[in-house]
Formats: C-alpha cells, sequence, structure tokens
C-alpha cells in the first residue's frame, strides 16, 4: 500500500514540475514602459524671478483716546467713508470735565479780580508791582482754561485725514485707556504691493527696480517700482520685505489681494527644463534621466532662477543629457525603457 502512494505522489510531482517548465518557456517578457524624454541643451533664455506679494493699504492708522474713561458716543460704522476733521467717538472723562470746571472758574474769579484791581489801579490807590501780579495770574488763569478745553477737544476723536472705516475694536460703553486702539481707519486711495524676498536673493532688488505685478484670477498685468525694502530680515523665515508703487490698479483690485511680483532678468545662457520634470525627496532636488542604454537614472540637480518654459538648471545636467518629461511615476532606477 505505501508502495502505491509513493508511486502516486511521484507521478503528481512530475506532472506539476513539467507543468512549471512549460509556463516558464511560454512566459513573454514585460513591455518597457513608455516614457517622453527632452534632450537638454544650452540655449539663450530670459530669467525670472517670481514672488508671493499681496495688496495692501499704503496708509493705515489706529487711533487712540488722549485721555482715560469711557467710549461714551460712537459716530460711525466699519466701511464707512468720512473726511478730514468728522467725528468718529466721544471718550467721556470724568478727569477731563471736572478739570475744565476747576479751570473756568478759576478764570472766572481772576477776571473778576483783574476788574475790580484795575478800577483801583487807575484810582491810583494800587502799586504798579501789585497789578503785575493780578495780570499775571489772570495770565495764568486763561493758559489753564485753554490746556483744558483742548483736554475736552481731544475726548472727541476726529478723522485725521479723509479715510475709510476699517474696524471698530472697541464697544460703547467699555472703560479704555491711553493704550487701547480705538478705531482702525485707512487710506482708500492708496493702496500698494508688499511681497518677501529671501535673503539668498535681496542683493538683486534695489529701490527704484521695475517689476510686472499679476493678480491671480486675472490675466492683467501692471508695472510697478520697488520703493522701499527692509534692511533687516524677518527672524523665522530669513527674508525681506520690499514695497512695490503700482501706477495703476485693475478696477476690481481690494486690498487683501494676493499677487505674483515678476522680476525680469537679462537674457542668458542655461539648461531650461519643465518644472514639473523637477522631483524632490529627503536629499534634495532630481530629474529622471536616461543613457543611451535606454536605462534610467536619479540625476540630483541643483536648479536657478524660473525661465519662460520652466524653470533653469545650473548643476548636474550637461547639453545632451535626456530628461524624462512624461511618464515619470511610473518609472525607477535602473529601469529600461522605450522613448516616444
Amino acid at each position: 500500500m505505501k508502495t502505491r502512494y509513493l508511486s502516486l505522489l511521484l507521478i503528481v510531482l512530475s506532472l506539476t514540475s513539467c507543468r512549471q517548465a512549460r509556463l516558464k518557456r511560454t512566459r513573454v517578457a514585460p513591455e518597457p514602459v513608455k516614457v517622453e524624454v527632452l534632450s537638454v541643451d544650452f540655449r539663450d533664455v530670459g530669467m525670472s524671478s517670481y514672488y508671493v506679494g499681496s495688496l495692501e493699504y499704503g496708509r493705515r492708522s489706529s487711533l487712540k483716546s488722549p485721555h482715560n474713561g469711557t467710549l461714551d458716543q460712537v459716530y460711525i460704522k466699519e466701511g464707512q467713508s468720512v473726511k478730514a476733521g468728522q467725528p468718529l467717538l466721544y471718550v467721556h472723562s470724568q478727569t477731563v470735565m471736572s478739570t475744565n470746571a476747576a479751570a473756568a472758574a478759576k478764570l472766572a474769579q481772576a477776571r473778576d479780580a483783574h476788574r475790580r484791581a484795575s478800577e483801583v489801579y487807575n484810582q491810583g490807590g494800587l502799586s504798579e508791582l501789585k497789578m503785575m501780579e493780578i495780570n499775571t495770574q489772570l495770565e495764568q488763569a486763561e493758559a489753564s482754561a485753554k490746556a483744558a478745553e483742548s483736554a475736552l477737544e481731544e475726548c472727541t476723536l476726529k478723522a485725521p485725514y479723509d479715510c475709510c472705516v476699517d474696524k471698530l475694536e472697541q464697544r460703547c460703553g467699555e472703560r479704555v485707556s491711553l493704550l487701547d486702539d480705538l478705531v482702525s481707519i485707512v487710506d482708500p486711495t492708496s493702496k500698494r504691493v508688499e511681497f518677501q524676498v529671501p535673503e539668498t536673493e535681496i542683493n538683486a532688488i534695489e529701490i527704484g527696480t521695475k517689476v510686472t505685478v499679476s493678480f491671480l484670477g486675472s490675466d492683467e498685468q501692471v508695472r510697478g517700482t520697488v520703493t522701499s525694502k527692509s534692511l533687516t530680515a524677518h527672524s523665522l523665515s530669513h527674508s525681506y520685505r520690499c514695497i512695490v508703487q503700482v501706477a495703476e490698479l485693475p478696477a476690481d483690485a481690494v486690498a487683501g489681494m494676493v499677487c505674483r511680483v515678476i522680476l525680469a532678468k537679462d537674457a542668458t545662457s542655461a539648461i531650461v527644463i519643465p518644472a514639473d520634470a523637477v522631483k524632490l525627496d529627503s536629499e534634495g532636488k532630481y530629474v529622471w534621466t536616461v543613457d543611451a542604454e535606454n536605462v534610467v537614472h536619479k540625476t540630483r540637480i541643483q536648479t536657478g532662477a524660473f525661465a519662460e518654459k520652466g524653470v533653469s538648471v545650473i548643476q548636474g545636467l550637461s547639453s545632451g543629457d535626456k530628461v524624462i518629461v512624461a511618464g515619470t511615476s511610473k518609472v525607477s532606477t535602473g529601469m529600461k525603457v522605450k522613448l516616444q
């Protein structure tokens, strides 16, 4: 019985090995992945640097109360346009009110004393020195009353220039101090573009540099001039803030819009590849290249400024190298591919 089972097992194993050998002989090698390549070469291109910016109001102010008190009246609303000198808020200060009342009473007393002393002086009953003292007291009372009246007027905050109310920081009935912002105002006619420049590129920008500004969602481009650049870098981003003054903005441009600032550079000779051909991993930027045997290699590169049809490569590629520009998601190092 055991001999019969062993014989049957040997027959099954023999048939299985024959089937596997037959499958190996009939298996077809996979077809190489098709990719599209670009044979790179040096050419004259117009380089440009691109920066992300935003449209901001060029003139913005936060108004504070010169006296401690209670916000008693609000005469404006957010978004309202106001003229220079127009009242915005009134802060009730009991200290200012008391000081003004005391100064007014002291002035009335000084004027009455001056009137009576003048009558006596005209009749020869008062010395010149005493009359000079009374005149001085009247002048001091008038000065104190004028200062108290000015402090009372300061309790009504007025617009320093033609502006638009951006935000009300406090509400009626709230206690306010000298340090509290009460209202933010902006000049809607004054707008500028602000953008950040990395420390490695800040030396290429000077006051007076001409740039092009384009707004997201619009094909319109406007010309502008750099009017300011900060002297110190941001402590975290290590970038410098620059300001561009634009002569004429698109009709639909409003503050807060994101825009792109384009700095054109002189034409130079460089290798340019499509930006989406550049890949990034933990070690840096690279591209997939193909050698003469159509074998794929991972080639490390260093990119430069953006060009009209891609990005420039300043290190890693040579003239005649073939860079994969389509089908990069299907390849890996050492794979053999078919060029389209």
